[in-house]
């Protein structure tokens, strides 16, 4: 086998493990629950949430909203058009692979799991930074996902953009989408004021609770999260956080109409 077989083998490998760290996440393991619960503690499979005696309103309640795989999700035309031009296919396949490994295994510290960064390795120069970002951003929105948003908004509720992201793939999306950024009230990313925490610890979502009513001018009786982790689910409600394990724009929906949100 020649060298240019053995490179386009890595290419694939590493094009197939990119699609798996997008699509494949544990919630997939899990069987869906049914949609029915009373209040006021609801704990099941795919909705977790605090006891609560007062209903949800606008006046009261605000949603945090994942990006990846909840607004958007990833355009596998972009992703290969992107890992096509990169400047270093074979490196960026192996970075894959281990970056997978990691995952599995578990990574070392959140500096280490953030995929921006475990990709940009030390000869990784200008323009391999710049594919990078190009490759980790082929995401296209969800036409079902945005229409929900705008009925929050339209019904009065605050929408605050919730996510892992860095500022600069932060950036991109504001350039390629800014109808979508409108109807949020305000952003929280990982920096500058998070730097690596991440959503997989509480301490994020209790550090939220207690900075975002500076910027809201208000103190919300309720938070509800939407995510397509369930181990993000699962540290927002250790943080008194309603927290719903979104798989679909219509599934999400029908659980806001049973809290007659919508």
């Amino acid at each position: 086998m020649n060298i240019i077989k053995k490179l386009t083998i890595l290419i694939l490998i590493g094009l197939g493990l990119f699609f798996i760290i997008n699509h494949f996440e544990f919630n997939s393991l899990f069987a869906a629950e049914d949609l029915v619960f009373e209040h006021p503690i609801i704990d099941t499979n795919n909705i977790k949430c605090p006891a609560t005696s007062t209903p949800y309103t606008p006046e009261n309640t605000v949603f945090l909203v994942d990006f990846h795989r909840v607004i958007a999700q990833l355009d596998i035309q972009e992703a290969l058009k992107n890992f096509h031009a990169h400047p270093q296919k074979f490196k960026t396949s192996i970075r894959l692979v281990s970056y997978l490994y990691k995952k599995a295994v578990g990574f070392k510290n959140d500096e280490e799991s953030i995929l921006e960064h475990y990709l940009n390795h030390a000869d990784c120069n200008q323009q391999c930074r710049e594919s990078n970002i190009l490759l980790i951003n082929s995401y296209k929105l969800d036409s079902d996902t945005v229409h929900l948003l705008e009925s929050l908004r339209d019904a009065g509720y605050k929408l605050i953009f919730f996510s892992d992201m860095l500022p600069e793939t932060l950036a991109i999306q504001q350039q390629r989408h800014p109808e979508l950024f409108k109807l949020f009230y305000a952003i929280n990313i990982r920096e500058p004021k998070n730097k690596f925490a991440s959503k997989l610890k509480a301490f994020r979502f209790i550090h939220l609770k207690e900075t975002l009513p500076q910027e809201l001018g208000f103190t919300p009786q309720h938070y509800i999260f939407l995510d397509d982790k369930k181990g993000n689910i699962k540290e927002a409600y250790k943080a008194g956080i309603c927290s719903i394990l979104f798989t679909n724009a219509a599934r999400t929906a029908i659980i806001l109409n049973k809290f007659a949100i919508l």
